[in-house]
């Protein structure tokens, strides 16, 4: 089962008070941010807790994939991360850290892309609630169970939520 890294978006906090602007994307010092390890890349971004985060979030996946020469997966990668980081955003509280990692699968894919987004907020109590036909709002974690392999939350009274969903 995926463990998010305790920490990993620490210091957010202190960079939103050094002065990032509306929708700036806040990223982490490198040695935090952007590792190597057994299991394939990873990237960690800080994202402003305002609504245009969700564009810079999609941008950063498109790069993300574009550099993975992994074309196919970014409108699923694009739709998921828009649901997460909007749910971060709206109901969650900063920072709000988007977390990108290859991970190991088995064949006929080598790898799965796993995306984190944790915020500071509790842990939904109606995870992936059907809303009413009528409701204007509450479709989101529907259509990342539609779209990703798996999903889930990881939720820590400490770090807050962090909800996760993979794709291959």
């Amino acid at each position: 089962m995926y463990q998010p890294r305790a920490g990993l978006c620490a210091g957010a906090g202190a960079a939103a008070a050094a002065g990032a602007g509306a929708g700036e994307l806040l990223r982490p010092p490198r040695a935090a941010g952007t590792e190597r390890r057994r299991t394939g890349r990873r990237l960690a971004c800080l994202l402003a807790h305002e609504r245009t985060a969700v564009a810079a979030a999609r941008r950063i996946v498109d790069a993300f994939l574009a550099q993975a020469d992994r074309a196919d997966l970014t409108d699923s990668a694009e739709l998921v991360v828009s649901e997460l980081v909007t749910n971060a955003v709206v109901h969650g509280r900063p920072p709000v850290c988007l977390t990108l990692t290859w991970v190991e699968t088995a064949a006929p894919r080598p790898s799965a892309l796993h995306i984190d987004v944790e915020d500071h907020g509790s842990t939904p109590d109606t995870l992936g609630a059907v809303p009413p036909p009528d409701a204007e709002h509450g479709r989101g974690l529907v259509l990342v169970d539609a779209i990703a392999d798996r999903w889930g939350v990881v939720g820590d009274p400490v770090t807050g939520s962090h909800v996760w969903a993979e794709l291959t």
